[in-house]
């Protein structure tokens, strides 16, 4: 079962994720009241006091968007870094090249993707993975048939 049981044991369940317009912003979701019926959706920033401790400043008045609306776009958000990486990873491997995959980390690193990221685009776009030598690294190349003889 999972996370799925935690959810379902509970009587209420709540949410906190990104607001979809400030990345600092974060959104207090209900997503699950068998007490009653589902709630307001309250925001709040994490600010620091005085002393350096963190502190929740929760906004004042309720915010008119759903649970499925902010959390849709957080997914869209997550499709366009994969998507990105995707563009960045044609770009690299163009004219069935082997790159180093250490040399892609670190490339695709500095153009603000992540090694997670660049890794399920890798799957999503089907690259191969090709050992160098015995002693040497990895290469990543889109199509098989291009490994070189030897």
């Amino acid at each position: 079962m999972g996370s799925l049981a935690f959810t379902a044991a509970a009587r209420a369940v709540f949410i906190v994720t990104r607001a979809p317009d400030d990345p600092d912003r974060r959104l207090f979701l209900p997503s699950k009241n068998n007490l009653e019926q589902i709630g307001k959706v309250f925001a709040y920033h994490v600010i620091q006091a005085d002393n350096g401790a963190p502190i929740v400043d929760w906004e004042d008045e309720a915010v008119s968007i759903s649970a499925d609306d902010a959390l849709a776009a957080l997914s869209n958000e997550h499709k366009t870094k994969r998507q990105d990486a995707i563009s960045f990873l044609e770009r690299e491997l163009k004219d069935d090249r082997l790159v180093d995959s250490e040399e892609l980390f670190k490339s695709a690193e500095s153009c603000g993707v992540s090694k997670r990221t660049l890794l399920r685009a890798k799957s999503e776009l089907g690259v191969d993975s090709y050992k160098k030598d015995f002693d040497g690294g990895w290469a990543w190349g889109l199509k098989q048939e291009d490994l070189p003889e030897g």
